[in-house]
């Protein structure tokens, strides 16, 4: 049975199609949480297997040292304007 991602808000994933949809519309802080502890880079390496995708995941959570923002880190994760839909 595969492991879920459970977002810091309650939502909860069971594959990269429900963490994408769920990353496109959350609020920021959640991802801003989430991002700062780096558990997408780590669900993805270690739930989903996928190492090339968990690579350039971790790359962007590192951005958060940097970048404090939500919205910008959604964007390297979903594309821009992703939360405009």
């Amino acid at each position: 049975m595969p492991r879920r991602f459970y977002f810091r808000d309650g939502a909860v994933a069971a594959n990269i199609t429900e963490f994408h949809r769920h990353v496109r519309f959350c609020d920021p802080s959640v991802i801003n949480y989430h991002a700062g502890r780096t558990d997408f880079w780590r669900w993805i390496s270690d739930v989903l297997q996928d190492h090339d995708l968990a690579a350039r995941m971790h790359v962007i959570e590192r951005q958060l040292d940097t970048v404090d923002d939500g919205d910008a880190i959604r964007g390297e994760v979903v594309g821009p304007s992703a939360r405009a839909t």
